[in-house]
């Protein structure tokens, strides 16, 4: 989606910030602000929002946390230093691997894929994948946190919900290294409700048949409350709810099929990718794919297209090569 069209007052844009060991990059200002294809290499936080106005970040990557010796830091923090953020935010296709090691102790890594301090403006996340943080995928203090297809992987804590703080998530992955947890909420004012949710735990390749995984959440942690009240804030939802309370999460389809080809485009034959969606079963995770195929054995174009109850969505996509060049 894109969110301003035209009328964007602030365009960050095209930009390599890094490496810059502790340092930030601070968005501040009431205006209208687009980020757009940034790239954030070796920072402690790679984009802090302070009393900013309504924001996109589109096309976003946070490679390797450096906090120049100190441990906390994040991909993405939101209303920082007591100023919260007035606006809302958007956030889509996002990558951001921290290359930390899940920390229970919170003495040797504090980091997060995204982090919301008190106060700050509505959130809305969809197409992301974090992985590698020393604390959480997604830790937040502000109420409405809305988050479809995101994959966050090898945390200590998937999400973290502070006092009267509810996060809805839906469709997508939640992966905490083994021995870490789903989610922590801080008491029984805090909640989380999910949708199409696969919970895993140190999964190599998550779906819905792999041991590690399951659609209900696995392990949850309460701060102030015992394991059983944690357990009765993770709330399923029989439908997702984000279409009704944004157009930023509208979609009209509910599978992606992929093919490739070894012949220029000559014949074409299906990937087989877990997690893509079939009828009434939208995908799970963040809608970017890992390609099972060794690129070493042969000259690949790949394609795709969208599908909606077993029927095709507009047209097949243009072909790409390996190196991403449509043909």
């Amino acid at each position: 989606m894109d969110v301003f069209g035209a009328s964007v007052q602030r365009l960050i844009a095209d930009q390599t910030m890094g490496p810059a060991p502790g340092v930030n990059k601070v968005i501040e200002g009431a205006m209208t602000t687009r980020i757009a294809n940034v790239d954030a290499l070796q920072m402690k936080y790679g984009l802090t929002l302070q009393e900013s106005g309504e924001t996109e970040i589109y096309d976003y990557t946070y490679n390797r946390f450096d906090g120049a010796g100190a441990i906390f830091g994040a991909a993405m923090k939101l209303g920082d230093n007591g100023r919260p953020t007035s606006g809302s935010t958007y956030i889509q296709r996002v990558v951001a691997d921290g290359m930390q090691t899940p920390d229970a102790t919170y003495k040797v890594s504090n980091t997060d894929f995204l982090g919301v301090e008190l106060d700050s403006g509505p959130i809305y996340l969809r197409d992301v994948s974090g992985k590698n943080f020393g604390d959480a995928g997604v830790d937040t203090k502000s109420n409405q946190v809305y988050i479809m297809n995101a994959t966050l992987s090898n945390v200590h804590r998937g999400l973290r919900a502070w006092p009267g703080v509810e996060i809805i998530v839906v469709n997508s992955i939640i992966n905490p290294a083994a021995g870490h947890t789903s989610g922590w909420v801080y008491d029984g004012t805090a909640t989380i409700r999910y949708y199409n949710t696969l919970w895993c735990e140190n999964s190599a390749n998550p779906s819905k048949d792999d041991p590690n995984c399951s659609m209900t959440p696995r392990a949850m942690e309460g701060e102030t409350v015992n394991a059983s009240v944690a357990q009765a804030r993770f709330i399923p939802l029989s439908s997702n709810p984000l279409p009704g309370i944004s157009k930023f999460f509208n979609t009209g389809m509910d599978q992606i099929k992929a093919e490739y080809s070894a012949d220029g485009g000559a014949t074409w034959s299906a990937l087989t990718l877990a997690n893509a969606g079939g009828p009434g079963v939208p995908p799970v995770g963040d809608t970017r794919y890992r390609i099972p195929l060794n690129l070493n054995a042969g000259n690949y174009w790949f394609r795709a297209q969208y599908y909606l109850n077993g029927a095709a969505v507009g047209p097949v996509s243009a072909a790409v090569d390996e190196a991403g060049a449509a043909h």
